[in-house]
């Protein structure tokens, strides 16, 4: 059996990294892959707000309010990274180098999100401190696709460094391909890899009595609120948001304490979902839901590449409760072709 070691963007405060890391974890299993995620210890401690102005301060004290909750989202999502993940945890570069002296992992595997973002150029997520064994990416993405002219030499060197390539979105294979003679597969995000059933296994209920519409904002326009408040009208159902603290997102009520398992259960049972979150659209799309995403202008083209090739329409969040634009048919057939096509690279890069 092959063993894999995976290093991935998977922190307490970006519950679709940790979903989209128990994703590709688990569609490893499948495939008979025994595989461990390698986490930087720092990624995943929990932080107070340094104040450094009055709206800081003022964000502190909100901060302070919600304290409790805040704390109970985040033992709840490291308990699932602890008790759902194989993780090894190692503190520093110099720490994970030491680490791999006498490794017995067959294959290093850099999985998905926003590990390549060009402004930083993490030598873990390019896999630098490997020496001899395999090196492969799955699913990459940069979150913009511009490189400061200063880090272009260093971005090349550390895309030199892969056996097989794989990234998430095209305008990134094309950026890339720029640095590269090697061939760049296109392949889905990790969360499309295993069933919706087996999303659905992992849920466990967020106590709300009634229908809602769930807003899920990691990009926030001012355009969107009253969007917001013609679809809450239309359909007179409750806006309910995930935050992690002071937001401008409009809502009649904020979540504060959401754990991954009640995040995968808040979408499921939502009548209408907004995101700007790429996690949020792709397991809004898992679910079969109407949703609207908000694309951020500075980074488009992440939900913008999963509308195109997943066929899903770019709907308006006023117009919602009148769309018949999504045809899940089409969508789901699409999903099961992509996730065919990602798991035989994922073979014949490993093997």
């Amino acid at each position: 059996m092959k063993h894999i070691k995976i290093v991935t963007y998977c922190t307490w405060t970006s519950i679709g990294s940790i979903l989209q890391t128990f994703g590709l974890k688990s569609s490893l299993a499948e495939q008979g892959y025994d595989s461990v995620v390698l986490l930087d210890k720092h990624e995943n401690e929990f932080v107070s707000t340094k104040v450094k102005s009055i709206k800081s301060l003022l964000s502190r004290a909100f901060q302070e309010l919600i304290r409790g909750k805040r704390k109970s989202a985040y033992r709840k999502r490291m308990d699932f990274i602890h008790r759902a993940i194989d993780v090894d945890i190692y503190d520093d570069y110099s720490n994970l180098c030491e680490k791999i002296l006498n490794d017995s992992a067959d294959v290093y595997l850099a999985g998905s999100d926003q590990i390549w973002h060009p402004d930083h150029c993490n030598p873990v997520f390019f896999l630098d401190f490997v020496k001899n064994q395999k090196r492969i990416s799955y699913a990459a993405s940069m979150g913009k696709t511009v490189i400061a002219p200063d880090k272009m030499e260093r971005f090349k060197d550390l895309v030199s460094n892969f056996d097989c390539l794989s990234v998430r979105e095209r305008h990134c294979a094309e950026v890339i391909g720029a640095f590269t003679d090697k061939d760049i597969s296109v392949n889905i995000d990790p969360t499309f890899l295993i069933d919706v059933h087996q999303w659905r296994q992992l849920e466990k209920e967020y106590i709300i009595k009634n229908p809602y519409i769930l807003l899920y904002m990691i990009y926030w326009h001012p355009s969107c609120k009253n969007q917001i408040k013609e679809l809450k009208k239309k359909t007179g159902l409750p806006v309910y948001a995930i935050s992690s603290g002071l937001s401008r997102v409009y809502a009649d009520k904020y979540l504060f304490d959401v754990g991954v398992e009640e995040f995968l259960w808040l979408v499921d049972h939502a009548e209408y979902v907004v995101t700007s979150s790429f996690h949020g659209a792709a397991l809004s799309t898992i679910f079969n839901k109407k949703f609207a995403a908000v694309i951020n202008p500075a980074s488009p083209s992440r939900i913008e590449n999963l509308l195109t090739a997943l066929s899903l329409p770019l709907v308006d969040i006023a117009d919602l409760a009148e769309t018949t634009r999504f045809d899940y048919q089409t969508v789901n057939r699409r999903i099961r072709e992509e996730k065919e096509k990602s798991i035989h690279y994922l073979k014949k890069a490993i093997e």
